[in-house]
């Protein structure tokens, strides 16, 4: 066991040096993140109002969507070079490497498009404290779709349609994550307390670290 999570800990750390080496695997995410954000104001037109509740909704969409477009990407060069079967015949826990992936994959595109997040709300008209409140729940969120779209991405990466089919899977799986996220920084502007949001996307974090590294297993197992 401690051999396996030596061996997982250095692909690990390899992965994060190769994506923190190519500009691309790090700033497509925010760069298509911040663009779906500039678009949203032009298309509701110069007659609407843009209020908080509105540029909430903006933000939580496009972090949705650009998580979801993002995660196709996450298993394609290991299925590509043949890694994937050389863990097989190692006898790696394909499990610890699952966590693995969606860990880097949340370092790489997640965490820096969160921080981007801030310095955006507050030029949308968001207190501090609705800011701050919006990080939190973004970290909370985009961490369990790593999580899950890890797994889902394992049965889905080299098939003919893959990323359209991976987005459509990934979807409404998003939905309550995303209910429960906007809801919590919509109260946080209303001046309402969050805390039962919190608590439930604390919850469904810990649910999805538990469970989906043994999916993204299994995904890989039959993807073999």
């Amino acid at each position: 066991m401690v051999r396996e999570l030596a061996l997982v800990a250095q692909l690990g750390k390899y992965e994060l040096v190769k994506n923190a080496r190519s500009s691309k695997e790090l700033t497509f995410p925010v760069i298509f993140y911040i663009l779906a954000l500039v678009l949203f104001p032009f298309a509701i037109g110069s007659n609407f109002v843009l209020t908080s509740d509105v540029s909430n909704a903006f933000i939580w969409v496009s972090a949705i969507l650009t998580l979801s477009i993002s995660l196709e990407r996450i298993y394609s060069k290991d299925f590509a070079t043949g890694a994937i079967d050389q863990l097989l015949l190692s006898g790696t826990s394909l499990a610890l490497f699952a966590l693995m992936k969606a860990i880097t994959f949340w370092i790489s595109s997640a965490v820096l498009m969160v921080i981007v997040t801030l310095p955006l709300a507050l030029s949308l008209g968001f207190s501090g404290e609705t800011a701050g409140n919006l990080l939190i729940t973004l970290f909370l969120v985009s961490a369990s779709i790593s999580l899950i779209g890890s797994a889902v991405s394992a049965l889905t990466t080299g098939l003919e349609g893959g990323a359209v089919l991976n987005v459509v899977l990934l979807l409404p799986l998003f939905v309550p994550v995303l209910i429960f996220g906007a809801s919590a920084t919509s109260n946080s502007i209303a001046g309402v307390s969050s805390e039962a949001e919190l608590y439930f996307l604390t919850g469904f974090l810990v649910v999805s670290a538990t469970l989906a590294p043994f999916a993204g297993a299994i995904a890989l197992r039959l993807r073999r």
